[in-house]
């Protein structure tokens, strides 16, 4: 059981950290952009690289928590609910920008 927990609160609380990292990200502005063609610049770099990481984690969490062997009185049902909801709100973000 902490096992199947800890997944999906590691898979839970690194989107958060994930989504703080981001925000901070957003709110520095354009300092320290790269100069020169913009469209360049862009395809060079991975958009949203933290979100896609945290895609990925929360994708591995979630077969984990498929093929567990117990259901754990319904925790596992609900580790999958909010991994399923967390996953869909990770490619919501990456859908409207």
């Amino acid at each position: 059981m902490f096992r199947v927990r800890s997944i999906a609160m590691v898979s839970l609380l690194g989107l958060g950290l994930t989504s703080g990292g981001a925000a901070t990200i957003a709110a520095a502005g354009n300092y320290g952009a790269p100069r020169g063609n913009p469209a360049v610049a862009q395809l060079d770099e991975e958009h949203h690289p933290e979100i896609r990481k945290a895609l990925e984690h929360l994708h591995k969490a979630r077969e984990a928590l498929v093929n567990a062997a117990h259901d754990y009185r319904g925790h596992r049902k609900a580790a999958l609910d909010a991994t399923d909801t967390a996953i869909a709100e990770c490619e919501e973000c990456l859908r409207i920008d």
